[in-house]
């Protein structure tokens, strides 16, 4: 791409690919005309999108009706004041750069499925099958987290508020039928420790927003952090599974 020539707008289909492109959203029809956006998979059907200003997810029609135009990633993450995502031999070192600097709902789920060491994505099948260890998060389980935490993301761009969300990406992670058997939620969220987590998340969300906000402090990824809340404050908090 031509560091002094703008990439042309072009109509949003699956013809535009991924690569890990980033870029501007554009809908000659709405109020919310543009947004900076790294396009993160796209179909025939639709596009799914992470926003650069919050990290939220957004799903957009892959059917022309939006344009895309795209940006480098150094030029797109710098109008929001944040670094390019790391890369080693022209590989993308980190899928979530920018859930981990613009998300405070992925931070918190991130933070409290790692702390508590609650079973999801690949560890919620190992928890099924009664083979779930929290120790497991250091080798096949480790980045089971981000990606749950990005499926809720997701799942809340399609509507959902974000307990439900969680809700949801459980039973998918578990292969549950709530239709079929309505208490089966009820004691995943029981024995799995979600039950008493879900309840703690609204705090740790408000905490990382406060983190995130402009003048508040941005971390990079494995730097500690102040708590929120009654924590003392010479306390600090370590983000866990924070890290690329």
């Amino acid at each position: 791409m031509s560091a002094r020539r703008p990439s042309p707008l072009v109509p949003l289909t699956i013809a535009v690919g991924v690569q890990e492109q980033f870029g501007w959203l554009v809908d000659p029809s709405g109020s919310d005309r543009r947004r900076l956006c790294e396009l993160v998979r796209i179909s025939r059907t639709e596009a799914v999108l992470t926003c650069l200003d919050d990290g939220a997810k957004l799903i957009a029609p892959a059917d022309g009706s939006r344009h895309w135009q795209q940006l480098r990633p150094d030029v797109a993450c710098a109008l929001v004041g944040m670094s390019p995502p790391p890369r080693h031999n022209q590989w993308r070192l980190d899928p979530f750069w920018v859930e981990r600097h613009r998300s405070a709902e992925w931070r918190a789920i991130v933070e409290i499925v790692v702390e508590r060491a609650l079973p999801v994505h690949y560890a919620a099948v190992m928890f099924a099958r009664g083979q779930w260890d929290p120790a497991l998060w250091d080798g096949p389980c480790s980045d089971s987290a981000a990606i749950f935490a990005s499926g809720v993301l997701e799942t809340m761009a399609r509507g959902l508020d974000l307990r439900s969300a969680v809700a949801a990406r459980l039973d998918a992670d578990h292969e549950l039928d709530v239709t079929r058997d309505p208490m089966r939620r009820a004691r995943l969220l029981l024995d799995s420790g979600w039950y008493e987590a879900l309840p703690e998340l609204p705090a740790r969300i408000a905490a990382h927003r406060t983190i995130l906000a402009p003048g508040g402090r941005r971390p990079e990824p494995g730097v500690s952090v102040p708590t929120a809340g009654p924590a003392a404050a010479s306390d600090v908090l370590q983000l866990p599974g924070l890290q690329p």
